[in-house]
């Protein structure tokens, strides 16, 4: 997607505590400085990963990582970072992931970087893992669309 639609869903949400971008911003791109016009003016988390790990003391540790690409600022300064790798069980299915890798540097796995900034602090968890609670009513997790927000069909009243 063109980063100018994610300038715009950024404006559209301007009034959020928080917004997580959970897709890699590798590269450079078209229009990367409207996009980060649009990360400077909200408090945004956005994704990186780590593509290396080794074991050190019985730890894991991230040897290697990519980062969003500079062309849309600084991290811990424009925008946070949280990291996305989730890890797969030997029967193929997900069911935990761990919330902060020590490495090259350090970081908080994404979801916990949204509530540690919602939250104004950290949580001492260490690499401990921690079960993702896949299970809801029907409707129990409230879904919008990309469209939506890009097009402002949303309600700002919505606790998502």
């Amino acid at each position: 997607l063109d980063r100018e639609r994610f300038a715009t869903i950024l404006e559209n949400l301007n009034q959020s505590m928080i917004i997580g971008i959970d897709v890699s911003f590798f590269e450079s791109a078209t229009n990367d400085s409207i996009f980060a016009d649009a990360i400077k003016k909200n408090k945004v988390v956005l994704a990186m990963e780590y593509t290396s790990f080794s074991n050190k003391n019985g730890k894991l540790y991230g040897d290697t990582l990519l980062k969003p690409t500079s062309t849309l600022g600084t991290p811990n300064e424009d925008f946070n970072i949280g990291f996305v790798n989730l890890y797969t069980d030997s029967d193929g299915v997900t069911r935990s992931f761990i919330p902060y890798i020590t490495g090259v540097e350090n970081h908080y796995h994404f979801s916990m970087e949204i509530v540690k900034n919602i939250l104004g602090k950290t949580q001492n968890l260490d690499s401990t893992k921690m079960l993702i609670n896949y299970y809801s009513e029907p409707g129990g997790y409230e879904y919008i669309s990309f469209s939506d927000v890009y097009n402002d069909l949303i309600n700002p009243d919505s606790s998502s």
